[in-house]
């Protein structure tokens, strides 16, 4: 039987015991919601992280990947999490934090996501919005467009979408929407994770805004993040995630 929490924290992490004991303590002073952390490991951090006594609701994924920055390794291990969490928990939201970002600000309620979760109206409304035009050759477009995925839409049609992996939030529904897309189209999802470049900003966020179930229309993604730097904008209230320095 699946165990049930509210959310699921996934966090890539390979260098810092120091740090994460930092993530995992701005968690349990601002993440007021009955929450689940798993860990996806190198293989060398997950040797140090098993030596040592962890949290009841904080997880090791025994699937170890060797990731690397400006990768598809790092989707990879962000996904691997994810079918975890969605083979052992019954969860609402799902929370991807990078190996350096930490909570700075109170999530007091689960309705605070679902206030920013995007959901159609109907089948009809998502034929007619589904279709765009191709983003425009700046920023990482030119690297991402090489990928299958990224082709895969464009030849329907469809526009493809980014944001910041660090804060990244998707519903348990999108979660299910987007790994039934990467088990279905095995040769696109295995492309991506050898892509040479930072996939983990654009893949997953094209996959859950452009796959949805007809049962409950939910789609997209949130973003509770300030971005891939350590800025903060305090003032922002729908922003509760960070990044900062590795300790």
């Amino acid at each position: 039987m699946k165990k049930h929490t509210e959310v699921i924290v996934s966090i890539n992490v390979f260098q810092s015991v120091e740090t994460l004991l930092l993530q995992l303590r701005t968690m349990h002073e601002n993440l007021k919601l009955a929450h689940v952390v798993i860990l996806n490991c190198s293989d060398s951090f997950y040797d140090v992280l098993k030596t040592k006594v962890w949290p009841n609701n904080v997880y090791l994924n025994p699937q170890r990947i060797n990731k690397k920055k400006l990768h598809g390794s790092l989707t990879k291990g962000i996904v691997s999490n994810m079918v975890y969490a969605l083979q052992f928990f019954d969860f609402k939201y799902f929370i991807i934090l990078s190996g350096r970002t930490i909570f700075y600000r109170q999530l007091t309620s689960v309705s605070d996501l679902e206030r920013l979760q995007k959901k159609w109206t109907s089948l009809q409304e998502r034929k007619v919005r589904m279709v765009g035009p191709p983003p425009e050759n700046v920023w990482h477009w030119q690297s991402f467009k090489q990928t299958l995925l990224a082709q895969h839409y464009l030849k329907l049609g469809y526009t493809l979408h980014a944001s910041a992996h660090e804060g990244l939030v998707f519903s348990g529904q999108v979660c299910r929407n987007v790994v039934s897309f990467l088990l279905q189209h095995k040769v696109i999802a295995c492309n991506l994770f050898e892509h040479a470049w930072c996939v983990e900003e654009f893949g997953l966020q094209t996959i859950a805004s452009n796959e949805c179930n007809a049962k409950n229309l939910q789609y997209g993604f949130i973003y509770i993040g300030n971005g891939v730097d350590e800025e903060v904008d305090f003032t922002a209230k729908d922003k509760y995630t960070r990044k900062i320095a590795y300790l």
